[in-house]
């Protein structure tokens, strides 16, 4: 939002990846790479794109790696069979192996392929709640018009998620039609644009947590979820949000986040990239949300959405340590998030993304179907000496606030000081 954490200098001359022992150009590739430009984040020395590499073009593997071989490509250097210019811990190779293994299980059981009436039954559920919401909202009751209100919010709330997991191009399996309804979902649905929130979204599962490279931490002036954050901040923490922010993250920060990625963020994303068609579902979305509410009801729904959608994303991993060193694919995984307790509720309410661990490491699998990989991701942690964490729904709320006013208190005392 604020302070550009992004890499920048480091990457310049750097553009080779390396991908299961070989080494490939990606130069002229960047400009075109339809995932955006996180490539680059591969492109720095010890960096191993191999686990990346399979578990993002699960979807279009042929088709990512034909344009492999057209790339120019060096094989890495190896003595004894071992590679040279590796510079991870905890023998990479090896838990990527491993991890390769278990997703062609995975695949072998079926857990990849969609499920259509699954989808189908929440996409209507989306439409429901908001056309519902919308009936109440127009009644003269006050009571009534304000459930009307929730239901709409919480129908533009389970767009997010059910936009989500279009976007991760897990919906369908088919990438045309995934796309199509990434921008039903949070181009119509919620007013963002699909192609901007991809952009996004994939920095973030490239390397959570990590500083410069995690967007979901370039969150100042309005939010620092870690001291270290704050202190790469500089001048940008000395202000009333930050001081605060464990009193205005769930009602006030959320609103403004979900306003700035509406009115400036998307916008700015779809003139520079000419993405039109997510322009036009956003514009419509506005339309149809202002014209059937009103400017201020439509506001309070983008109120509600907000806190409804940030509050729930912040559970799994703002509270969590961040790193400023590489690591392999699985341990950005483990060790940078975390998984929510399963029951029927917690399920529904976060979308399945309460086993955030295997979304991580699987993002193309059906997200319903990350329970049932639980216990052989935990084995998999164990053998490697990684961290399996499971917290329940309220303790990770407990834990999101106690560490937003920890690092509230910290930037006020770098103020006094």
């Amino acid at each position: 939002m604020g302070a550009d954490l992004s890499p920048s200098s480091e990457f310049e001359g750097k553009h080779e990846i390396l991908i299961n022992s070989h080494y490939y150009d990606v130069i002229n590739w960047i400009p075109r790479h339809p995932g955006g430009n996180i490539i680059k984040f591969y492109t720095k020395q010890g960096e191993d794109a191999s686990a990346a590499f399979d578990q993002f073009h699960g979807r279009c593997l042929n088709a990512a790696e034909k344009v492999l071989k057209h790339l120019p490509s060096r094989e890495v250097a190896k003595k004894n069979g071992t590679v040279q210019d590796k510079t991870f811990s905890r023998n990479e190779a090896n838990i990527n192996q491993e991890l390769s293994t278990l997703k062609s299980t995975f695949e072998a059981e079926g857990l990849f392929i969609p499920c259509y009436s699954r989808v189908f039954a929440r996409l209507l559920e989306c439409a429901i709640l908001i056309i519902f919401g919308f009936y109440l909202a127009s009644s003269t009751p006050q009571f009534v018009k304000l459930v009307g209100l929730f239901t709409t919010a919480l129908g533009a709330g389970r767009c997010g998620w059910f936009g989500h997991e279009a976007g991760h191009r897990s919906l369908t399996g088919n990438l045309k039609i995934d796309k199509v309804l990434h921008q039903l979902s949070s181009s119509l649905g919620m007013g963002i644009s699909s192609s901007w929130w991809n952009s996004q979204h994939n920095r973030h599962h490239a390397m959570p947590q990590r500083l410069k490279y995690d967007v979901d931490l370039a969150t100042l002036p309005l939010l620092a979820f870690n001291k270290k954050v704050v202190k790469m901040g500089g001048s940008n923490v000395n202000n009333f949000f930050i001081r605060n922010q464990a009193k205005l993250f769930l009602f006030v920060d959320s609103f403004l986040v979900v306003l700035h990625w509406q009115f400036f963020l998307c916008p700015r994303y779809v003139l520079k990239k000419r993405a039109f068609s997510d322009a036009f579902f956003m514009s419509l979305h506005h339309f149809i949300f202002i014209g059937v509410l009103g400017p201020i009801n439509s506001f309070v729904v983008t109120f509600l959405t907000g806190a409804y959608l940030l509050g729930t994303f912040s559970l799994n991993h703002t509270h969590l340590d961040v790193t400023e060193e590489g690591k392999s694919w699985v341990e950005y995984c483990l060790e940078h998030t975390v998984n929510i307790t399963s029951t029927p509720l917690t399920d529904w309410w976060m979308g399945y993304l309460n086993f955030q661990i295997e979304h991580h490491l699987f993002p193309q699998m059906p997200q319903y179907n990350n329970h049932l990989i639980r216990d052989r991701v935990a084995a998999l942690a164990k053998k490697y000496d990684l961290p399996y964490r499971t917290l329940g729904f309220w303790e990770a709320w407990g834990k999101v606030f106690r560490n937003l006013e920890d690092v509230g208190k910290h930037a006020a005392n770098m103020v006094e000081e």
